[in-house]
């Protein structure tokens, strides 16, 4: 399985485990869930990681970082506070996202739903 083919599996659109939960939500093992909807062994998943040098958790938080993006550009979204943006990303900790969302992409969350709203 390729790193794209885990990105995929782990976006929220990915098949959920028998728990309705999406693989790496709150509470769940790490890969495990990940690697049991593939048939596959949670060492393959980690291993296939260790190839494109980034941990789990690493692969899990970008891959919320990757859907709180364009929910907070969506003007559909526009009513959702962010704490609800958050949630629907996966994170639990508004100020976390925060943090973590500004490292990764330069901006903070209210930066980028500004500029979205901002037509010109």
């Amino acid at each position: 399985m390729s790193p794209r083919k885990l990105a995929r599996a782990a976006s929220p659109r990915a098949p959920r485990n028998p728990q309705g939960r999406h693989p790496g939500s709150a509470g769940q093992p790490g890969a495990v869930p990940l690697s049991a909807a593939h048939r596959v062994s949670p060492r393959t998943i980690q291993l296939l990681l260790e190839q494109a040098g980034i941990t789990y958790s690493d692969f899990v938080l970008e891959q919320r970082l990757l859907r709180a993006d364009p929910l907070l550009r969506n003007p559909v979204m526009r009513t959702r506070r962010i704490i609800e943006i958050a949630h629907l990303a996966g994170f639990h900790d508004v100020s976390y996202l925060h943090r973590v969302f500004r490292r990764h992409f330069g901006q903070t969350p209210d930066d980028v739903r500004r500029l979205a709203d901002d037509p010109g």
